[in-house]
């Protein structure tokens, strides 16, 4: 659940301190999408929201760049808003650990009129480097992304974003079974159509067993340690195709 931030009353007196001001809630209304949850066990919920970033002290990011963002020109700063951030949480019904699972996102780079730029693991900013695919894990987790670009050069940003397993500790201690499976993909993003321009959102959409696929030799290379199924036998992928 996402947490509500509240303003600190003012204290009366002439000391008084300046009352902070809450940033508005970015995914107040319905979901973009939802489906079901069905992978033996597993089983429940998700739903993704997309919302623009207002403003950048919306956005978060000083959690993430720390002093180098406060100390960033203002017209850096204000440049960050009006990309989409997405939202996508898992609601259980499963039992216990059954609910153990793993976000896991992947990008690709390119300019507008299709050139690739990069096709690469999107990893959470303080695992970056770190052998973990995992961009948000725990308990039924609820994963959130903000891309931005300040500089505001063209490019096509689309990411595929798996809701997946957890190996299970036979796995983790060699054994062969439980590799890590996808249960629901989407793919979604933004365009920059010329430099300076402003982003357009793209709606996510749900993708299917044919976009794991084609990122399981990316995350083989990246990841050697990790065990990672071609496609998902015991489950069948939404898809909007």
């Amino acid at each position: 659940m996402q947490a509500s931030i509240r303003p600190t009353p003012a204290s009366s007196g002439p000391n008084s301190p300046t009352p902070l001001v809450a940033p508005g809630p970015l995914f107040d209304g319905p979901p973009a999408l939802e489906t079901r949850l069905e992978g033996g066990s597993r089983r429940g919920r998700v739903t993704v929201s997309l919302a623009p970033v207002p403003r950048a002290v919306d956005g978060g990011w000083d959690a993430v760049y720390g002093t180098t963002w406060c100390n960033a020109a203002a017209e850096t700063i204000s440049a960050q808003a009006g990309f989409p951030a997405l939202l996508a949480r898992v609601e259980p019904e499963g039992r216990g650990y059954h609910n153990w699972l793993g976000w896991i996102q992947l990008v690709n780079e390119r300019d507008p009129t299709g050139g690739s730029v990069s096709s690469e693991h999107d990893p959470i900013w303080f695992l970056r480097g770190k052998e973990v695919p995992y961009g948000a894990v725990g308990y039924a987790p609820t994963f959130f992304d903000a891309p931005t670009r300040p500089a505001r050069r063209a490019v096509l940003w689309e990411a595929d974003l798996f809701l997946c397993t957890v190996p299970s500790i036979s796995a983790i201690d060699g054994g062969a079974d439980s590799p890590i499976e996808p249960l629901a993909g989407l793919r979604w993003g933004f365009r920059i159509e010329s430099d300076g321009g402003e982003p357009t959102p793209i709606p996510p959409r749900w993708t299917g067993d044919w976009a794991w696929a084609s990122w399981v030799p990316v995350l083989r290379r990246a990841f050697p340690t990790w065990r990672f199924a071609d496609r998902t036998p015991s489950v069948v992928l939404p898809s909007s195709r």
